[in-house]
């Protein structure tokens, strides 16, 4: 990766996968940023230049749904978004939250990348 690194902001409750979702992804040279939940990463958004956001669907306090309509309310979603979920029927939850890909858990590292590559903003 050439230039100033992409910038991905991953929203995901398991503080495991975060992690393992940073590393992966700092190590193809992407700059990344986490919070832990929805009210979180609604708190840090508006200072954020993103390229792509990663966002779990089932949190506590505030799911994807609920954290997209807040952000979508205060005009904060200006990039991507890639939904993390563990939905029988990813692509249809997808739909209905209106984001570019849905990323089935688990997933591979390397779809994640793909995805991720493919989607982030140029």
């Amino acid at each position: 990766m050439s230039g100033t690194p992409k910038h991905i902001f991953v929203v995901d409750d398991d503080r495991d996968i975060r992690e393992c979702v940073r590393l992966a992804l700092e190590d193809e040279g992407y700059r990344v940023s986490e919070a832990e939940d929805g009210p979180a990463a609604l708190e840090l958004l508006p200072a954020m230049q993103l390229d792509l956001l990663l966002l779990d669907y089932k949190m506590p306090r505030m799911n994807a749904e609920q954290f997209l309509d807040a952000a979508r309310k205060r005009n904060l979603v200006r990039f991507p978004v890639l939904l993390l979920t563990a939905s029988r029927d990813p692509e249809g939850l997808g739909r209905k939250v209106d984001v570019v890909a849905t990323l089935s858990k688990p997933f591979e590292l390397d779809d994640l990348l793909d995805a991720v590559a493919r989607h982030a903003a140029p």
